[in-house]
């Protein structure tokens, strides 16, 4: 992947005004944009992993800009170089993360219902994963903060989650099984509708596929160089139609945003934001 970009798109700064707390604010800042709008333009972020990488990347430019030393090379230039393996880095750990999926076969495929609040004892669940979730011994998720990560988690799942999954959810979290069917089918019905729009994108890209054949093989067979002129301009119209339809294919996830997420729960999407990323690190670290 080339980064080199983002060398031209960070404005030059005085950095010895990083020794002062208020103008470090304001650098920090103007980077961070910087940086979030370079990275809308990697094919491998989608929104949410853009959210998530600025969260990653804010403790570590901070560093950078109080241990930075002129040596003869712009700080723009270590800067492109920190992200460009930063980006890498976040994107291996990423990959790591589909143990948010093993969370899931763990938690939700190896427990038989019902769970009732009032069943004992509570599922068995292995250790690493109550260390992570905070599950105490009485086998419920009674951390506040844990809850609500863990609400967002199953929310991220909902495509895939039955009745018993929301109801052993229920049994762990104490949110009312009612009130979590209800969310999750809103985020599954919004899902279907994805999965319409996906299909529609898909049968757009089959045709302009074939047009462009057809037109390909028009213009090898013609022979008035006008007439040539004219399909080639066609061509390069389809050409460019067909890689919008697939850049739009490519960004269009089959699992809920976080800004889906904190529409139906009408909590603030940062909140999602850090609480995920929270329990990634966990999930990484743990």
């Amino acid at each position: 992947m080339n980064h080199s970009g983002i060398k031209s798109a960070l404005p030059f700064a005085a950095l010895s005004c990083a020794q002062h707390s208020v103008c470090t604010l304001r650098l920090t800042n103007t980077y961070l944009k910087y940086i979030y709008t370079y990275i809308t333009k990697c094919k491998y972020f989608d929104q949410d992993d853009r959210h998530e990488f600025i969260l990653y990347f804010y403790p570590i430019l901070n560093k950078a800009l109080h241990s930075f030393r002129y040596k003869g090379v712009p700080f723009e230039h270590y800067l492109s170089f920190l992200v460009s393996r930063r980006i890498k880095t976040f994107l291996k750990n990423k990959l790591k993360a589909n143990d948010l999926s093993n969370i899931t076969s763990t938690i939700f495929q190896s427990h038989e219902p019902p769970y009732s609040v009032t069943a004992t004892p509570s599922p068995e669940i292995n250790s690493r994963i109550k260390k992570i979730l905070a599950i105490s011994a009485m086998g419920k998720i009674e951390n506040n903060a844990a809850r609500k990560r863990f609400l967002f988690f199953i929310a991220k799942k909902a495509k895939d989650l039955t009745v018993d999954d929301i109801e052993l959810a229920s049994h762990l979290t104490d949110y009312k099984q009612n009130w979590l069917q209800d969310k999750l089918c809103e985020l599954k019905q919004e899902l279907q509708q994805k999965e319409e729009r996906l299909k529609r994108y898909i049968e757009r890209k089959n045709r302009l596929f074939l047009k462009t054949i057809l037109l390909e093989k028009k213009i090898l067979t013609e022979v008035d160089h006008k007439q040539k002129q004219i399909l080639n301009k066609k061509l390069r119209k389809t050409n460019n139609h067909f890689k919008s339809i697939l850049n739009r294919i490519s960004k269009t996830s089959l699992s809920p945003s976080h800004r889906e997420i904190a529409e139906v729960l009408n909590i603030p999407k940062g909140t999602i934001d850090t609480s995920l990323y929270k329990l990634k690190h966990l999930i990484k670290s743990g």
